[in-house]
């Protein structure tokens, strides 16, 4: 199913419904076609007729006699509005079996009659998007499935398969990516894939090969300076340390309740001037890589810069607010960047 909630509030209305005009008249139940062609005149007998049908969860025969209620009583606006959730619970079902064209009209119908609501709206974004990503994934059109399908399965996971019709598109994407020597577009394919379904080892793998590949190695000891990183989550600071001696001391912001940054020790992975999560839709700049968590890197890194240039957690440095990673301000951002290795030791305290 769907799963749409907001909807419940419009639904009472069919439930209202059935309890104003009561059980159907007594006497043997016509047969769908008595009840459609031709239709009565009389309201109390399509209100019988609509009742039984309500009671069946026959919208199909329901919304012709809802349609012929609204031409005999174009004012009331109970009507109009138990046409609309006709429709609505009528394209419900359609998209459970896969007919979704025809689920598809009646959302459309649905919004005529009452076009404010936005989760008649978001039912029919989800029925349409399935659709077209169903049809890219068909045709082999990877990226154009991604696009459709991904929506869909951010608010609506669980709606047919749609999930595997995702992480089948991704899976695809990688394995063109990897085939073309694309390994960078490669490793964020397969992390998506990974994402979805955590469990498959072999793309597991190949995501953690693929990352030692792009992973500049440890470079070998030299007399260079002991440099260490420790965070502490209790206290919001990231200290940095040189032969012991304590070189910054910085507050900062760690993963919010339910995405928290994972205590340990660990070590610089992988440095870039700015990173890019599409999952989140974030520039996040002076990047530093800790550790892998599913089909995603935490790491350290500057306040980071939504699509539209804004910046996000300004002022809220001290608190734990990120989706898991280390967040510094900028300029503190950018001097860690710049004095810390491939390899540099980071212990993270609860």
């Amino acid at each position: 199913g769907l799963g749409i909630v907001g909807l419940c509030i419009l639904a009472v209305v069919l439930v209202f419904f059935v309890q104003r005009v009561g059980a159907p008249s007594p006497g043997p139940a016509p047969e769908p076609s008595a009840t459609v062609n031709p239709l009565p005149s009389d309201m109390a007998t399509l209100r019988d007729l609509a009742s039984a049908a309500v009671a069946d969860q026959d919208w199909e025969r329901l919304i012709p006699l809802l349609e012929r209620m609204r031409e005999l009583t174009p004012e009331d606006e109970g009507v109009r509005q138990q046409s609309a959730v006709a429709h609505l619970r009528l394209g419900l079902q359609l998209a459970n079996e896969g007919r979704l064209d025809e689920a598809i009209a009646h959302y459309d119908a649905a919004i005529r009659l009452y076009a404010n609501d936005t989760d008649l709206q978001m039912a029919r974004r989800i029925a349409i998007g399935y659709r077209d990503g169903r049809a890219a994934t068909e045709a082999g059109k990877w990226a154009e499935a991604i696009d459709s399908l991904r929506p869909v399965y951010e608010v609506a996971p669980d709606f047919r398969d749609v999930a595997e019709l995702l992480y089948s598109a991704y899976l695809h994407e990688a394995q063109a990516f990897d085939s073309a020597q694309k390994l960078e577009a490669a490793r964020l394919a397969y992390a998506h894939a990974a994402a979805i379904r955590p469990g498959d080892e072999q793309v597991q793998a190949r995501l953690e090969e693929i990352t030692r590949i792009l992973t500049p190695p440890t470079p070998t000891p030299t007399p260079r300076p002991r440099k260490r990183i420790e965070i502490s989550i209790t206290n919001q600071r990231l200290r940095a340390y040189e032969n012991e001696a304590l070189l910054f001391d910085w507050v900062c912001s760690t993963g919010e309740p339910g995405r928290p940054t994972r205590p340990g020790d660990y070590q610089v992975l992988d440095k870039l001037p700015e990173a890019w999560s599409s999952v989140w839709g974030l520039r996040m700049p002076y990047w530093l890589g800790i550790y892998w968590a599913g089909g995603s890197e935490n790491g350290i890194h500057a306040l980071p810069i939504l699509k539209d240039g804004q910046i996000l957690w300004a002022g809220f440095l001290g608190r734990p607010v990120s989706f898991g990673c280390i967040i510094l301000d900028t300029p503190n951002a950018q001097r860690l960047y710049e004095w810390a290795d491939i390899g540099t030791p980071v212990k993270i305290l609860p």
